[in-house]
């Protein structure tokens, strides 16, 4: 059987999650994990190269013939 009239949505009625719960969780959140970030960067200790950096090389250019 098809129905042949047009079918009607109603989303009046329909439950809704309160947004105002929610937002303080988030940036509870938010928070706690930029706290972790500072905590993170300010423990951070100086790095230094495993390896020691290589030796200057020298080298020579060859200009173009006919330039000084």
């Amino acid at each position: 059987m098809i129905p042949r009239h047009q079918m009607e949505l109603d989303f009046d009625n329909s439950p809704r999650m309160p947004r105002a719960g929610r937002r303080p969780r988030r940036v509870a959140c938010a928070a706690w994990w930029f706290e972790q970030m500072h905590l993170a960067v300010e423990r951070a200790t100086a790095w230094r190269p495993a390896v020691p950096p290589p030796r200057p090389e020298q080298c020579a250019f060859t200009l173009a013939p006919g330039k000084p």
